[in-house]
């Protein structure tokens, strides 16, 4: 039973080295083409500019045929000149309104546009923190599983100093604890693993069971270039959001306008053409008649109608104004509290790296050399060996809170941010 966790180790690097490593760039570019709710999201930019391309143009022309004057006795086309076949074409010509509902639609789509933009960079953070976080539990089960092989010699050297009588049972007793609590946080980690696998699966559109191995993660931290100014300048532009925001405000003028002018009349044009039969008595002989009308639509209804419609698109003119200015405050606390964050996980994994780790391996090594010399009891040895995989585990988990953060930032201010200078490669 306890050769499980150390046996399912092995097979999982097995498989790692088998099947290869993603990159996040890979899995990136993955979700951006199969993740349904990107599909979804590109579907609607699609019916947008779709509606779209169907405002500002004129409404269809009306095409009717008529049959004029027939006797109800012998309805009949040469019983009476007043009889004939009319065809009228009539055609409803608007001043202002077309042009306002098709610029209101323009700025609709531009709206449904950034919001795909948005989702992008929420898949893309989504799949940025899953994919650190797969890679942080595979690190913890390999940390687990080195130190879990560790424990057990130490419990068998406790064992054999009991059984010669120059060590305590409650020694031996204690390591095989230690070693059990071990196995238990592998198998923990594995559940977890699972879980983390088919959450990112989802967002790639694979298979539920779908295996998903990142790449081994790099030596420390790689910094990046953070400029508070900068970021919150730029994110005010490039945000989705803002730019959603910004275009339904835009789409709100615009209808706000459009209720305003309603008022005004639309004109309505037609043309008729009537065919006539010969008929005794007609002074035309039953020569063909045209005609042409034209008419407007009356504001009768203005004080019921295009006034409250003109509150209301002022209402709503002045909601998304509220709603952008909201969201750009909003906006620069997040990025405020992002940078704040990043830079306290900068100076936690310096200290890891540099302090913590190194000086609790190195009372791990003291401790084992003076155990087995007789210099310290066996409890010094297992307390500053779980600190140490304490320790490594709460390293990695910078290392992933950073990543996390950094998609989070690059999130909100929609565009990737970059490696340090002094971090960049050659």
């Amino acid at each position: 039973m306890r050769a499980r966790p150390m046996l399912l180790l092995g097979m999982s690097l097995l498989w790692a080295a088998a099947a290869g490593a993603e990159t996040l760039a890979q899995v990136r570019q993955e979700a951006l083409e199969a993740n349904p709710a990107l599909a979804a999201a590109r579907a609607s930019v699609r019916a947008a500019e779709s509606l779209a391309a169907q405002r500002g143009w004129w409404p269809e022309p009306r095409l009717q045929l008529a049959f004029l004057n027939l006797p109800v006795s012998d309805p009949r086309f040469d019983r009476t000149p007043m009889s004939g076949k009319q065809l009228m074409l009539m055609q409803e010509v608007p001043f202002w309104s077309t042009h306002l509902a098709g610029a209101a639609a323009q700025e609709g789509t531009a709206a449904v546009q950034a919001r795909m933009a948005e989702q992008e960079w929420e898949v893309r953070r989504q799949v940025t923190a899953q994919y650190f976080l797969i890679r942080f539990l595979d690190r913890s089960e390999e940390i687990l599983g080195r130190e879990l092989g560790l424990m057990r010699r130490l419990a068998q050297t406790a064992r054999t100093q009991y059984e010669r009588g120059s060590g305590l049972e409650q020694d031996a007793l204690r390591a095989q604890v230690e070693s059990s609590l071990l196995e238990n946080q592998v198998l923990e980690i594995q559940q977890q693993r699972l879980s983390a696998q088919a959450d990112m699966a989802a967002l790639l559109g694979r298979e539920a069971g779908a295996e998903i191995r990142p790449e081994e993660s790099a030596d420390g931290l790689k910094k990046r270039r953070l400029d508070e100014k900068d970021l919150t300048a730029g994110a005010l532009e490039n945000n989705p959001r803002s730019r959603s925001l910004a275009a339904r405000e835009r789409q709100a003028r615009w209808q706000r306008r459009l209720a305003d002018e309603a008022w005004i009349p639309e004109l309505q044009v037609a043309g008729s053409y009537t065919w006539r039969d010969r008929v005794p008595g007609d002074p035309l002989q039953g020569e063909d008649f045209f005609g042409a009308a034209v008419g407007i639509k009356l504001p009768l209804w203005f004080f019921s109608q295009e006034i409250p419609a003109s509150r209301e698109a002022a209402a709503r003119a002045e909601q998304a104004r509220s709603e952008t200015r909201g969201w750009e405050l909003q906006l620069t606390a997040r990025i405020q509290d992002s940078l704040q964050k990043l830079a306290r996980l900068e100076k936690s994994e310096a200290l890891f790296r540099e302090k913590i780790v190194p000086q609790t391996r190195a009372a791990v090594d003291s401790s084992l050399t003076a155990f087995q010399t007789g210099r310290t009891d066996f409890l010094n040895v297992i307390n500053n060996e779980t600190s140490l995989i304490r320790f490594e585990i709460a390293y990695e988990e910078i290392l992933k809170d950073y990543e996390t953060e950094v998609a989070r930032l690059e999130e909100l201010t929609g565009r990737e941010i970059p490696t340090a200078p002094e971090e960049a490669g050659p």
